[in-house]
């Protein structure tokens, strides 16, 4: 009998979970905010692409990066992968209650970089003659980390060079045409992304320590989430990257700006890392 009541109530736990799980994945689909920038993109992209591998209907909303936060703190998007802790600090600061799921990549730097064929080593160096790149400085939106501790080592220094805004899928464009000219130039920097092993990037040094220091990717979720959604935050915690990882999978996304690229790249991305993938994938 005892037998028998146990047998009973194993069923009925099972049964509820399926239920609790089944009950979970119909509430969809979960709204994931995303920047148009290289490390957003493929970071929300795949956490969509996770989601409804596991059978989470999910989808993009594209803003810009100040309303995604607000709109995290709100509830109106559920999820943001790509939150730089210090380097989004001016944003980060005014959320409340955000839930936390864990580090998406550790070893972000940010700072001023060169190619490497321009024989400068530090910020410094820069000072000894501004006509050797133009005098000016190519970077992104101004409130980026990036730019704060740009403008700030600038300061220290007593540089004054011209400073050019561009989107970074602008940026990266402008690289690309000065690096085919073999041309010097002074850019606002930042790792992880593909642009540094692919365009042979190097950070200056700054004795100044002007720029946010250790700074690592998490992935953050409105509050609530994981109450809400139990089965698929425990998936998203896994989604986690180290250095060499990061480099590797953000060049197979190098240059995709539209939905369907990005996802058949990603696609592609976890087929051929099944080792990698398989943490985050349902049991085929």
């Amino acid at each position: 009998m005892i037998k028998k009541a146990l047998h009973i109530l194993t069923i009925l736990a099972i049964s509820s979970t399926i239920f609790s799980c089944s009950e979970e994945k119909a509430k969809g689909p979960i709204k994931l905010g995303n920047e148009e920038w290289a490390v957003s993109r493929s970071m929300n992209y795949l956490g969509k692409i996770v989601l409804e591998k596991n059978g989470f209907p999910a989808e993009i909303i594209n803003e810009h990066i100040e309303s995604i936060y607000g709109d995290l703190n709100t509830g109106k998007i559920d999820l943001f992968l790509d939150t730089w802790v210090e380097g989004h600090g001016v944003y980060v600061y005014e959320l409340h209650d955000v839930e936390d799921l864990g580090t998406v990549y550790e070893g972000c730097q940010l700072g001023m970089a060169v190619p490497s064929y321009f024989e400068v080593d530090s910020i410094s160096d820069l000072l000894k003659d501004s006509s050797s790149y133009g005098n000016v400085l190519y970077g992104v939106n101004k409130d980026a980390g990036v730019m704060i501790g740009a403008k700030t080592a600038m300061k220290q220094y007593g540089l004054k060079p011209q400073v050019i805004s561009m989107t970074e899928d602008e940026l990266v464009n402008q690289l690309q045409l000065m690096i085919d000219k073999n041309q010097n130039f002074v850019t606002a920097a930042w790792k992880p992304h593909w642009k540094i092993h692919e365009y042979g990037l190097k950070f200056l040094v700054d004795t100044t320590h002007s720029f946010i220091e250790g700074d690592e990717i998490r992935k953050y979720a409105r509050p609530g989430f994981e109450k809400s959604y139990p089965e698929a935050a425990k998936i998203l915690k896994k989604i986690v990257f180290s250095d060499d990882e990061m480099s590797e999978y953000l060049l197979a996304l190098k240059g995709a700006t539209e939905p369907e690229d990005i996802e058949a790249r990603i696609i592609d991305w976890i087929e051929n890392h099944p080792e990698k993938s398989k943490e985050w994938l349902p049991a085929e």
